[in-house]
């Protein structure tokens, strides 16, 4: 049977764009965080995937994760392949369960036309090494978080500076950073942004952040909102990527809060 499952996005996407968008070869580096905009990306459109994780699926990632408990104890870039293929089961999807490294992250960059920065962010190596492939390549990079009822977006467009946005931003040096700390970086970089986001989140974060001074990973709260609308935010990106639009780039960001949005947008008739 010949099925057009994007029928219903016409109206708000017309057919050259969603062409456009079937061509794409999108990058998730990392599967949780990343694992519901995967979703919603062939939802969207999006035929072409490289997936690279090397977690397994956790009884805790439910809450929140595009994965099913069936799913637990497998690793994520096959469960997230196999959700990816039962709804559309022509898209091709390259499944990669290692994590992002110097051995792979030139080849994972040049075969994709934009990438979703979804890595844990306890992996400071990693996330620095993907930005930076992408800024050499000219590659366009959108790195996506939750925030409590929210999520926190900044696109990074495909042009090469001499220091990339990742360094600039969370104010590290240049060269190795196998000895830096990731909780120092990360406390230092919330503390420029926070006062943008709702207090609560500000509140958990720097409480995740303070436990973590002693160098020992402390799980940061998230909820299931969260991750829905970094699905939008990366929908949303992919949308005006394919359409050639301008997008809000660093070093600005596209923050997206439930509570902000109820008190902007209530109102009574």
């Amino acid at each position: 049977m010949d099925v057009n499952l994007f029928e219903r996005n016409l109206g708000y996407i017309n057919q050259e764009t969603q062409k456009k968008l079937s061509e794409l070869t999108v990058l998730y580096a990392g599967c949780g965080v990343g694992s519901a905009p995967a979703e919603a990306s062939v939802r969207l459109g999006i035929s072409n995937f490289i997936l690279i994780d090397g977690d397994t699926v956790e009884a805790h990632n439910l809450n929140r994760q595009s994965f099913t408990f069936e799913d637990v104890g497998e690793s994520k870039v096959k469960s997230l392949k196999k959700r990816i293929n039962a709804i559309n089961p022509k898209a091709n999807v390259e499944a990669i369960h290692d994590l992002v490294s110097s051995k792979n992250v030139e080849s994972l960059i040049k075969k994709a036309d934009i990438i979703f920065d979804t890595i844990d962010f306890l992996d400071l190596e990693a996330i620095v090494q993907l930005h930076e492939t992408a800024n050499k390549f000219n590659k366009p990079i959108f790195s996506l978080f939750t925030a409590g009822f929210g999520a926190v977006g900044i696109f990074i467009p495909g042009t090469t500076r001499e220091k990339s946005w990742i360094r600039e931003l969370f104010d590290l040096p240049d060269g190795d950073l196998s000895q830096a700390s990731y909780s120092a970086h990360f406390f230092e970089f919330f503390g420029k942004i926070g006062t943008h986001l709702n207090p609560e989140v500000a509140m958990a974060m720097n409480d995740v952040f303070l436990k973590m001074k002693d160098g020992k990973p402390c799980p940061a709260p998230h909820v299931v909102s969260g991750s829905l609308i970094a699905a939008a935010l990366g929908t949303f990106v992919l949308k005006k990527f394919a359409c050639g639009e301008s997008i809000k780039s660093a070093p600005e960001f596209i923050y997206l809060d439930l509570a902000e949005v109820e008190k902007k947008l209530t109102f009574i008739i």
